[in-house]
């Protein structure tokens, strides 16, 4: 009878802690993000192609690709892109123009609940 006894309260005890801990769900909430990019001269035919992304950490890939007007319509010329887990992600590229014209950055940052995008022109 004893036996039974300390059976049935280590069964309570241990029942009771196991429903009195509380288990908590996290919802992290994912911020805007924002964008940046463009080209920067260097000297001669030589630019920077760059864009940056920011807002919250979290995943974010930030392209900025490069377009020339030619024929009457945008022409993609080359892109970089990097992806990070970071407030904040760069990505940025050497680039030789040899051919002059109207150019246009496009620099987009997403993220899992969106796109930001910029657009800066260039005539070179």
């Amino acid at each position: 009878m004893k036996k039974r006894i300390v059976a049935l309260a280590l069964l309570f005890a241990l029942l009771t802690a196991f429903a009195s801990t509380s288990y908590a769900i996290t919802v992290t909430p994912y911020g805007s993000s924002n964008v940046d990019g463009g080209l920067v001269y260097v000297s001669g035919n030589t630019h920077i192609l760059w864009g940056s992304g920011f807002g919250v950490a979290e995943r974010k890939t930030v392209t900025s690709t490069l377009y020339l007007y030619s024929g009457g319509e945008w022409k993609s010329v080359t892109s970089t892109s990097t992806t990070g887990y970071t407030a904040s992600v760069d990505t940025s590229m050497y680039i030789t123009i040899t051919t002059s014209g109207s150019y246009k950055v496009v620099a987009t940052c997403t993220t899992a609940t969106g796109t930001a995008t910029c657009y800066r022109y260039y005539n070179i």
